[in-house]
């Protein structure tokens, strides 16, 4: 295998005129963005209102050249670009290879034929995407939640690239992924896929899909040998051979089983194929698989108990579900791989046994779900749709078709998949843009997708939008207001987070919740010119870092700024007049409330089975609702969100009546025993005991009678016989709040509960 990736030549002119044609040197991987900049021809794009700059270059056309060396000779070779903007045409020694029409997709193509020992040329042209648009008619039927970026309709790239309300508008792309020749073996595996059928504790029974390519004339004397290891437990299975593809069933005698954070091992086996002609090895491929069942219990429509309505089950065991919603690593998709060690260790850290893939951004890279799969993170996966109305004419409808087929190939054997959604909050839009269409009518997610999962992947759970309007609901519903949804996005007016609005919830899962958070000082720096850091109102800057591509000519999300100022004010009656102030206050405002929905969650079962929180890390410098900000500062909340989805919590309830329960909910597979207490802020116990748990289960050890007028810090630990300590607090009262006492005299005694961070860094 030989990676073509480096330095190229680069040579970009306007499309339609022909000006200001010059050559750059460009890296590949590498977005155009970082190209211009570092030619000197644009400014750094995150910096003050940098990104700007590039809206002009979205008509230009690129030409990317290199040479290599190929001193081969094998019989089948394939050149592979794992991301590479729609658009494009490849061509190798001048012979075009092929068209590359999708940029959240591998594109690979065959070139033994035009490939030459020796000195090689490889060329790409990349049109402009906004010119390749030109020509396509909006109908009355298409929408896209913001008027900025309605070439996401048509162009397959990461949605977000066009504008969003989390990401600027750098719509340029480039190779952006690794470019690879490799040389084919003669005799070689295809696609497997390796699908559990049953499993228990004792037994597993799998089902193992193969495909294979040989020059053999026949398959006379072929043999697929067949063996499995995972620690102790072992398999091994030998079938005669009939045909280029198949499947064996395979019996696993007291399997190992997979299972997310909270609930077990992830185990993984490791299984080998063997190819045998006449007994001498032909072909071999080893990939990892996890032996588990999944499911999802879900109704339409919420029910009339407090049963769950939307719930996770692995290997028959409801999953209290825990996590957060994943955005782009980086809004300049090239630089993911360096930020994705960084992102997957907070990811384990928060102890998150969930991560949803939003439908704005991109398929992740093999590394994000390997990961997933050896630490127990259960992942769900939107398909890259989003906020919008799309095409349904044919055309479109093959492209999702290929695409989903590429992507479904590529994932299913990861064991921590464990939902596919069509889009991201399509139907809503559908029902509430004003147009009334049905999301029935979304031929990508209730014709296209449905069809390609049953093929390809057909025992895995699957929801058509998220959040999912069934027929049911859409007439009860014709808004798309989620009244009757049984999986909601919960964001509401983002104003005092303890309102009967966040309090309870009436949602079976909670897949999107989030409060605004400013970054730390020395972030806010590194994005923002010194005459531009303060005052937060009337301030462009601040206003583009919100996301707001027009700047004056359109207030459209500005209201992001000034919200974090009212959420000040609601919580502590002011708003400060220094940016030091202002950012402790808005990080502290955010960090009790994540803190609060997901206590308010977990004591709100069994109705509701999990919630997955907006969001852990911003693509790029910003404000928003992200617990780490792009340069890896964490907010305040990153840390009570730490210590709150422990597998046991100890929290305190709000109050029903004269009294506040304190519960312990244990979020996990195993029966907890131990110790408990809640203490004042100056030391005096309260109220202690001990408490036994049953897995998954909720219990109340004590009440509280605090007044709604009293002003308390509460801090809560518990110690479990098995040695686990864990810390939480509760902060009493009604505001408006002291925020000189929280800040001088609260926060230090928070952050010594665990050490875990110190008060006089948060923020600065």
């Amino acid at each position: 295998m030989m990676k073509l990736n480096g330095t190229w030549s680069l040579t970009l002119e306007q499309e339609l005129t022909g000006h200001e044609k010059m050559t750059v040197p460009a890296s590949v991987p590498g977005n155009l963005e970082l190209a211009l900049q570092e030619a000197g021809l644009a400014p750094a794009p995150f910096f003050d209102l940098g990104g700007q700059a590039f809206r002009k270059y979205e008509f230009f056309c690129w030409r990317f050249q290199r040479e290599f060396e190929y001193h081969g000779n094998a019989k089948a070779v394939q050149l592979t670009f794992q991301r590479i903007d729609p658009y494009s045409e490849i061509y190798l020694n001048g012979v075009l290879l092929g068209k590359a029409d999708n940029g959240l997709i591998e594109h690979r193509f065959r070139c033994e034929k035009q490939l030459r020992h020796g000195s090689n040329e490889l060329v790409v042209l990349m049109k402009s995407a906004v010119n390749q648009i030109r020509k396509r008619t909006l109908e009355p039927s298409n929408y896209s939640a913001y008027p900025f970026n309605y070439e996401s309709l048509w162009v397959r790239k990461p949605a977000h690239v066009w504008g969003w309300d989390i990401t600027p508008r750098l719509a340029l792309g480039g190779i952006w992924g690794d470019v690879v020749l490799e040389e084919l073996p003669e005799h070689r595996f295809g696609e497997t896929y390796v699908q559990t059928i049953q499993a228990t504790s004792e037994q597993a029974e799998l089902s193992i899909h193969y495909n294979f390519v040989t020059s053999l004339p026949d398959y006379d004397g072929l043999q697929l040998e067949i063996s499995g290891e995972c620690n102790d437990s072992r398999f091994q299975e030998t079938a005669p051979v009939w045909l280029h593809a198949g499947f064996v069933r395979v019996k696993v005698p007291a399997p190992r089983l997979w299972n997310p954070r909270n609930y077990g091992e992830p185990n993984l086996y490791s299984i080998r194929l063997v190819l045998l002609h006449e007994g001498s090895v032909l072909a071999e491929k080893t990939l990892r698989a996890g032996i588990r069942t999944l499911a999802l219990r879900h109704s339409d429509m919420p029910g009339s108990t407090r049963e769950n309505a939307f719930a996770f089950l692995v290997n028959g065991q409801e999953i209290r579900i825990q996590g957060t919603n994943h955005v782009p690593l980086d809004a300049l998709h090239s630089r993911d791989a360096e930020r994705l060690p960084t992102f997957l260790d907070m990811l384990e850290d928060l102890n998150c046994n969930m991560v949803r893939i939003w439908g704005g951004g991109t398929y992740e890279s093999d590394a994000f779900y390997d990961f997933c799969d050896e630490n127990g993170i259960l992942v769900w996966q939107d398909f890259m749709m989003g906020c919008a109305i799309y095409p349904i004419d044919d055309e479109f409808c093959e492209i999702i078709r290929q695409e989903a087929e590429s992507v479904v190939r590529r994932l299913r054997q990861h064991p921590s998949l464990a939902l596919w959604a069509g889009d991201n909050e399509c139907d809503i839009f559908a029902l509430a843009s004003g147009l009334k269409l049905s999301p029935e009518n979304i031929r990508a997610t209730r014709e296209i997708l449905p069809e390609v999962l049953r093929r390809l992947d057909p025992a895995r759970p699957w929801l058509p939008s998220s959040p999912y309007f069934s027929p049911q609901v859409q007439k009860l519903d014709p808004d798309g207001s989620q009244e009757f949804c049984v999986e909601k996005h919960l964001w509401g007016a983002r104003n005092y987070y303890r309102t009967a609005y966040y309090a309870r919830p009436d949602a079976s899962f909670v897949s999107e919740i989030g409060y605004h958070g400013c970054p730390s000082v020395s972030s806010l720096r590194k994005f923002l010119p010194e005459d531009k850091l303060w005052p937060w109102h009337d301030n462009a800057s601040w206003c583009y870092h919100a996301s707001n591509p027009y700047l004056g000519s359109n207030d459209m999300l500005n209201y992001r700024i000034k919200l974090m100022a009212d959420q000040i004010q609601e919580v502590f009656g002011t708003v400060p007049e220094n940016i030091e102030d202002f950012a402790l206050l808005s990080q502290i405002c955010q960090a009790e409330a994540k803190k609060f929905f997901i206590e308010t969650s977990r004591m709100n079962r069994p109705q509701q089975s999990g919630i997955l929180w907006w969001n852990l890390l911003d693509c790029w410098p910003q404000f928003s609702d992200a617990v780490v900000d792009y340069y890896f500062n964490k907010k305040l909340a990153y840390h009570y969100i730490k210590r709150v989805q422990q597998p046991t919590c100890l929290m305190v309830s709000e109050p029903c009546g004269w009294d506040r329960k304190v519960m312990l909910d244990n979020a996990s597979a195993f029966a907890a025993k131990g110790h408990w207490r809640v203490q004042t802020c100056c030391g005096k116990t309260l109220t202690e005991g001990t408490f036994q748990a049953e897995p998954n289960s909720l219990i109340e050890v004590a009440t509280l009678q605090i007044s709604l007028a009293e002003h308390r810090l509460l801090l809560l630990d518990w110690q479990e016989d098995q040695g686990t300590h864990g810390v939480n607090h509760y902060w009493a009262g009604s505001p408006p709040f002291s925020a000189k006492q929280y800040c001088e005299e609260y926060l230090p005694i928070l952050a010594g509960l665990d050490n875990s961070f110190k008060a006089t860094e948060i923020a600065r």
